[in-house]
């Protein structure tokens, strides 16, 4: 993977709770914590965009796709009961 050198501007704060971290690591760098850093809070909201737009989709169905949906859940879940599992 390539990698582009930037320059951020941060907190004294910050910087020494990064600054401890990479100590705690071997061979650990500031680039490493703040790439580690950086990649879980791109996850997390990823995750919490997909939550917001599922949220919005569901409070913009019409009442009766409201119930369709219920019945699809409640076909599937009556369906799941019935299943026989080996073991």
């Amino acid at each position: 993977m390539s990698r582009a050198k930037v320059s951020i501007t941060l907190s004294e704060e910050l910087l020494e709770r990064i600054d401890r971290e990479a100590s705690r690591r071997p061979g650990g760098s500031r680039s490493a914590v703040i790439e580690e850093w950086v990649r879980k809070g791109a996850r997390l909201r990823g995750a919490d965009l997909l939550r917001e737009e599922t949220i919005a989709y569901y409070d913009s169905l019409a009442p009766e796709d409201h119930a369709e949906d219920e019945a699809i859940a409640r076909a599937s879940g009556d369906a799941a009961g019935r299943l026989r599992y080996d073991g």
